[in-house]
């Protein structure tokens, strides 16, 4: 949020990028909330992990959220809170129906989750896209990047080692696999 805390440096990021971001941390909080309730034992450690994603996603990413879009909307300044609050209602609404839409959607599509966890972990297209587009360099920070990658990747890596050295079931609990 540094690096792009001008409005021309926040112009240079995209909306969907950092949208997709924010999506995917909403979707881990309510995830992990989720498995806290359902396995009691694990609940305070799902739940700390839970909040610590509410609030990355509820402060510091929408945010910046709110950041570039104000950088990238074509109103002024002087034009009127009125309208300012009016797109601003519309872009909230457009991120809560999104949310919900998303889960409606995973429900519906549980069969093809992999494809749909594959297009929710392409968050780095919409940012190359809009670079290419709007012939910018250097619109986030390389600390940001690399930062985002590793640990967006560390869970599914996490796994899969695990799975690998310790079975395919070793993440579930013991209780959960008697049911």
């Amino acid at each position: 949020m540094e690096h792009s805390n001008t409005q021309s440096g926040a112009a240079k990021v995209s909306i969907l990028m950092i949208g997709q971001q924010v999506i995917m941390d909403a979707y881990l909080c309510l995830l992990h909330l989720t498995a806290g309730i359902l396995v009691e034992s694990i609940f305070n450690a799902f739940a700390t992990a839970a909040f610590f994603k509410f609030v990355v996603f509820s402060i510091f990413e929408m945010r910046y959220l709110l950041a570039i879009w104000k950088a990238s909307s074509p109103l002024n300044s002087g034009e009127g809170w009125e309208i300012m609050r009016r797109e601003l209602s519309v872009l909230y609404s457009r991120f809560y129906v999104i949310l919900l839409g998303g889960i409606l959607l995973m429900y519906e599509l549980h069969n093809f989750l992999r494809p749909l966890l594959l297009l929710m972990y392409s968050f780095w297209v919409p940012q190359i896209m809009t670079s290419v587009i709007r012939d910018t360099r250097k619109p986030l920070h390389p600390q940001y990047i690399l930062g985002m990658t590793v640990t967006r990747l560390a869970i599914p890596l996490y796994m899969l080692l695990l799975q690998h050295y310790l079975g395919s079931r070793c993440f579930i609990p013991r209780q959960v696999l008697t049911i």
